[in-house]
């Protein structure tokens, strides 16, 4: 016969990527979000522009609606913004305003230890936000980078479940 998808693979897939989630640091508690937080700021970045390159998922394409659908399931609704892979300085000061204006901001981070506009971008939002949630995409490395104070978990990867299963 011919290959076709599983039809329990995406409650399967969701299961796998949901338990591989790990919260490496969290000493002010501050996961689960509580609803009541008033603003919440979302920095992700642009992974549309990998799209040439490697395959990514139709729904992640749309950053923004891809991010506000999965908030909204937990009633959130955060203020997003979309930086690049390698994020200039004056998108860095933007993402910085947002965390400075938010209750909380949550940064998905996509490897410090190897892109340095991903430090910077790392360390300034450690450095302006009240209240941080870091994400870190792909791999557990960037730990050694949080401040104390920062929740900080890993969801090993940035495909569209994993994202989902952190948020």
């Amino acid at each position: 016969g011919e290959p076709g998808a599983e039809p329990s693979g995406s409650i399967l897939e969701a299961r796998i990527c949901r338990e591989s989630v790990q919260v490496l640091k969290d000493e002010k508690k501050l996961l689960p979000l509580e609803r009541g937080e008033a603003s919440i700021g979302v920095i992700l970045p642009r992974f549309s522009r990998l799209d040439t390159k490697i395959m990514i998922e139709r729904e992640v394409l749309q950053e923004q609606e891809f991010l506000r659908n999965e908030f909204k399931k937990f009633g959130f609704n955060p203020e997003i913004h979309i930086v690049s892979i390698e994020p200039a300085d004056a998108e860095i000061q933007q993402a910085v305003t947002l965390a400075r204006n938010s209750d909380v901001t949550i940064l998905f981070c996509y490897d410090a230890n190897l892109y340095p506009a991903n430090k910077k971008l790392l360390d300034s939002i450690q450095a302006a936000a009240q209240k941080l949630v870091v994400d870190l995409l792909r791999d557990p490395y960037d730990v050694a980078f949080i401040q104390a104070g920062v929740a900080c978990l890993t969801d090993f990867g940035w495909r569209a479940c994993q994202i989902k299963a952190a948020i």
